[in-house]
């Protein structure tokens, strides 16, 4: 039985709550909301809530710069003094 998806007016198979174009197109994403709906979707299923958002946070962009900051904290930080600090 189909009735139609009010999100993309296709019609919807309601025995797999699916769309039936995206049934038939599984591969294919159409834009990149339904990109973003469907990946919240499966890790929310596989991770649970709180395991999405872990996951997501992973990804968060992150400030500064990296190699600037390190270049200038280990300016003054010779080879010998590192192996020394590492117990090698």
């Amino acid at each position: 039985m189909d009735i139609t998806d009010k999100r993309c007016n296709h019609p919807r198979d309601v025995s797999t709550d699916r769309c039936v174009s995206e049934r038939k197109n599984r591969g294919v994403l159409v834009n990149p909301s339904m990109l973003w709906h469907r990946g919240i979707k499966a890790l929310t299923r596989e991770l649970g809530p709180v395991g999405m958002a872990y996951f997501l946070r992973q990804f968060a962009p992150g400030y500064g710069d990296y190699t600037a900051e390190r270049d200038e904290l280990l300016a003054d930080v010779t080879n010998e003094e590192l192996k020394k600090e590492l117990g090698l």
